[in-house]
């Protein structure tokens, strides 16, 4: 049921006939169907046999669970984004202090994948689950983010989820947005372009408003035509949206990439289109994935403290599960700009700027 095998309405076969097929005692089946009725899993009646009903997998895991199993739940968008390796990382050294087992699964940027994790982590009565920054929203299931509320005895940490009320662990997109435009900006651009994810997510309609206010501190109007928004995160993604901005009538000079994946694939488009980085397009990225050190030119980007979210979110998680009172619920952890040679800045950490076109 966990797993979505048998779905919603479905009918489980009859006791004896699912007797045969287990090759057990019918009575123990009947004990089986019984106790999944009481527990309001499967309704029962006569003529109709059993049907599996819609249930709450965070309640299942509060009537179940009488001990601590010493397992919690990491529920991530995308193992293949090198974002999350160095979060994992965090979240098992701080698992590994507590002796606790951190079972992750990834969500592949899929909301129904990341419900199925969901309810087969919950089944398997970990005792918290820390969840991601994707579409996986636990209030389609009744549950709120509050370890407190009715009913709830599973504790959630959300990971960059800005909208939720729970329990949060943040990273300051919106300062990433004003760092990385605002350094473009102060080498002289004006056409300062943004390719992002899909900017009704919370976590990157933080990074745009970063954008955008740095815009506005230096009294430029928002050019719509210079954001661009991508479904996936990655280098192909990039190198189209950048192919996208080098066809306007009127290119921008410089790009930031809400994403080093992203910015990594315009640098490709870039060159491919015969230009040069920075001289003709600067580009600036965020997350600083280790890939950033070696790009052509090297690549500028807001580095994020990603093994210290993963440390912070399991520690947070813990006192949680051990019933401990946390008054601060919400977590924002800082983003600073790291400066090479992507941006028109000469060596790392800064150095003399070139001279870019506006």
């Amino acid at each position: 049921m966990a797993s979505g095998q048998v779905r919603v309405g479905e009918r489980l076969p009859s006791i004896r006939a699912f007797a045969r097929q287990l090759g057990i005692n019918h009575h123990t089946v009947r004990a089986a169907y019984k106790k999944l009725e009481e527990e309001s899993l499967i309704s029962t009646r006569r003529g109709t046999g059993s049907v599996i009903v819609s249930f709450d997998p965070l309640l299942i895991a509060e009537r179940m669970s009488g001990t601590l199993s010493h397992t919690v739940g990491v529920i991530v968008p995308d193992l293949a984004n090198p974002f999350y390796p160095a979060f994992l990382s965090g979240v098992e050294d701080a698992a590994r202090e507590a002796h606790i087992l951190p079972i992750t699964g990834n969500g592949r940027e899929s909301p129904s994948i990341g419900r199925q994790f969901l309810q087969m982590l919950t089944a398997k009565q970990v005792d918290g689950l820390i969840v991601g920054p994707y579409g996986l929203d636990l209030n389609d299931s009744g549950g709120d983010g509050d370890e407190a509320a009715p009913g709830r005895s599973v504790p959630i940490v959300y990971v960059d989820r800005p909208e939720v009320p729970g329990y949060r662990i943040l990273l300051d997109a919106a300062g990433a947005g004003f760092q990385a435009t605002r350094h473009l900006l102060e080498h002289g651009h004006r056409g300062v372009a943004l390719i992002s994810g899909k900017i009704e997510i919370p976590t990157l309609a933080d990074c745009f408003s970063g954008y955008k206010r740095a815009l506005q501190s230096h009294k430029l109007a928002l050019d719509k035509s210079m954001v661009i928004e991508v479904d996936r995160f990655s280098f192909e993604s990039g190198y189209a949206a950048a192919w996208s901005l080098l066809n306007l009538r009127q290119r921008p000079t410089a790009i930031f990439a809400a994403g080093d994946l992203l910015a990594i694939g315009a640098i490709r488009a870039i060159h491919d289109a015969g230009l040069s980085v920075p001289e003709d397009i600067a580009v600036v990225g965020y997350n600083d994935i280790d890939a950033a050190r070696f790009t052509k030119p090297r690549l500028t980007s807001v580095a994020t403290p990603t093994y210290e979210l993963g440390v912070t979110s399991m520690r947070l998680l813990y006192r949680l599960i051990r019933g401990e009172r946390v008054e601060e619920r919400c977590v924002v952890l800082p983003t600073e700009l790291v400066v090479r040679e992507s941006c028109g800045c000469i060596g790392e950490q800064g150095g003399a700027a070139l001279k870019n076109k506006t």
